[in-house]
């Protein structure tokens, strides 16, 4: 009788801490399910704040191609410099929050990877010292069918942590390639209508007029040696009077 009560006890136990083990197995997978909710709620919110941002210069970029079919030049370059102010803000705007999220990423993904090793670590020193005293105690039980379930626990959590750990790398590889894209879009815009604004013309009429300088030097320089003395001081006169 007295066997069967100590038995009893230690079936008890038993069951006790096999409870408390799958408890703390399902409190670990809400956390990662909900750190998981978490990463995607944030993506979701980055990914609409990118697309009004490209919608925002798309409109920017509507705006330019009225300007440039208008005639008022002086207009023109007003609202160039408003634009490249408003864009030099804007682009600043976006790094900040692109450094201010990816540093949160990182933070998050450091408490994630925190957690999760010692959530293995305080696993695997339940798992041994539960398998210590199944062996001390219970040695009539299954104790090797326990261990197997337990390891398979274990490597379910661990697989399950790498794949989140791998998709938080995964998203933020993303977000930097479009913030290089964009900072490049950004950059040959704004080198594209610096030079507008200098020079007062297009880059390939610029490379127009010089082809035609250099033909008519060309022919110049041919027809110079038959030209007469009036001719050739007549050209000179006209050469200063243009470069004054």
């Amino acid at each position: 009788m007295k066997d069967e009560k100590e038995d009893l006890a230690r079936i008890k136990e038993l069951l006790t801490r096999t409870t408390e083990f799958v408890a703390y197995f399902e409190l670990v997978e809400a956390k990662m399910r909900e750190w998981q909710q978490t990463i995607e709620q944030e993506k979701q919110t980055h990914l609409k704040q990118h697309q009004e941002q490209t919608q925002s210069l798309r409109q920017e970029l509507d705006a330019l191609h009225q300007l440039l079919s208008q005639t008022g030049m002086d207009h023109f370059r007003q609202s160039i410099t408003t634009t490249l102010s408003q864009g030099e803000k804007q682009l600043k705007s976006l790094q900040a929050k692109g450094e201010k999220l990816v540093e949160n990423m990182n933070l998050q993904l450091e408490h994630f990877n925190q957690f999760t090793e010692q959530g293995i670590e305080k696993i695997q020193n339940y798992t041994s010292e539960a398998i210590t005293r199944f062996d001390t105690k219970l040695s009539q039980y299954d104790v090797n069918e326990f261990h197997r379930i337990v390891d398979e626990s274990c490597l379910h959590i661990e697989h399950f942590s790498q794949n989140a750990i791998n998709k938080n790398k995964h998203l933020l590889k993303s977000l930097q390639w479009r913030f290089l894209l964009l900072a490049i879009i950004t950059t040959l815009l704004t080198t594209f209508v610096i030079g507008l604004y200098v020079s007062d013309e297009m880059p390939w009429e610029t490379h127009q007029q010089a082809m035609n300088e250099r033909q008519a030097g060309r022919v110049l320089l041919q027809a110079w040696p038959h030209l007469s003395h009036q001719e050739r001081i007549k050209i000179l006169k006209h050469e200063t009077a243009s470069n004054g």
